[in-house]
């Protein structure tokens, strides 16, 4: 990427990959300067320096993200760096969403703009909220996989549960808390989320009591939060709009594989448009639905294979092949060799 900050207008990015708000990365940034990652801020990553991402409504290429991580993974303070990034309440890195949500009625209100304008902050992460008995279960999510960063997703629920409680003043813990992945020693995460937790489970995940979703913002304006949440759902649709058609059939097929529905016409719903619509756009694109369920399959097994799945029936399943035989087939025609003797 050239030293370049056009990013700022959503409508001249070209890239068929995913991009996320300059905010997010201005806080990671500044994260990885304090931590010493970074020597300061006039430091470069990827052909980025800070002042490229002081316009909050600029967008970048997700692999900046990447590239940040990884240059924090590479260092001694790689344990708990998610943590400790989202632990913090950086004023100099507030997005729109984040704009919006200090003038937000109630915290059972900012998860709901949060989750709802969560691809204006990055296109691969996904709120989701899911009613329990006791409270609102929050699933914080990464996807296509190969984007999710451990240090990512402990940033952005370390990060939830800051911001919770820098709005409502109070010392907010989730009743329970689950991560995906496995580590040694717990103490830094009971500090923040408290002793209710548990790591290699389904989800990563904060299950919040009702009584603190009823928690009023400290700061809460309902005229305030309606201005700037007119001026972030224009940002939102602006964002779809300037997505090709094909990057979007690309995300719906790569997120639905395994779905038995999987066809055009389950695309062209997601969409909301009819069939003969998505293929009449598509083809104005110089695409097709199946040569893009090809390309999409050819690529996610080319992922698997490198992170370690290699039995023929697991590869089959998770393509959305509807036996191993037509999966090896189209193996073969991709890479010209057997997903055995495949080097990734």
């Amino acid at each position: 990427m050239s030293h370049d900050p056009a990013g700022a207008d959503v409508t001249k990015f070209h890239s068929n990959e995913p991009t996320i708000s300059a905010a997010p990365i201005l806080d990671l940034f500044d994260g990885l300067v304090e931590r010493g990652v970074l020597p300061g801020p006039d430091a470069e990553v990827a052909g980025i320096r800070r002042s490229d991402l002081e316009n909050i409504e600029a967008r970048f290429p997700v692999s900046l993200v990447q590239a940040l991580w990884t240059l924090g993974e590479q260092s001694s303070m790689a344990q708990d760096l998610g943590l400790y990034i989202g632990s913090r309440i950086n004023l100099q890195a507030m997005g729109m969403i984040s704009n919006v949500v200090r003038f937000a009625d109630t915290l059972g209100e900012v998860i709901v703009i949060s989750a709802r304008y969560a691809p204006v902050m990055s296109e691969v992460e996904r709120i989701r909220m899911v009613p329990q008995v006791a409270g609102m279960k929050v699933i914080y999510e990464i996807s296509p996989p190969e984007y999710r960063h451990r240090h990512a997703i402990e940033r952005s629920m370390a990060a939830g549960v800051s911001w919770a409680r820098h709005l409502t003043g109070k010392m907010i813990v989730p009743l329970e808390t689950t991560f995906r992945h496995r580590v040694d020693d717990t103490s830094v995460y009971k500090a923040i989320f408290g002793e209710t937790i548990s790591f290699g489970q389904a989800e990563d995940a904060m299950l919040v009591a009702h009584e603190d979703l009823a928690l009023p913002i400290a700061s809460r304006n309902a005229y305030v939060k309606g201005v700037l949440e007119s001026r972030l759902l224009d940002h939102s649709e602006k964002l779809i709009r300037a997505r090709s058609l094909v990057t979007e059939v690309r995300r719906i097929i790569r997120d639905g594989l395994q779905h038995p529905a999987l066809s055009s016409d389950f695309v062209a719903r997601q969409l909301n448009m009819s069939r003969q619509t998505l293929h009449r756009k598509l083809k104005k694109e110089g695409s097709n639905y199946q040569s893009l369920l090809m390309a999409v399959r050819k690529e996610r097994a080319r992922y698997y294979l490198k992170h370690g799945v290699s039995k023929m029936v697991e590869l089959s399943d998770l393509l959305g092949f509807s036996e191993p035989s037509a999966f090896f087939k189209a193996f073969r025609a991709w890479f010209g060799t057997t997903p055995g003797r495949f080097d990734p």
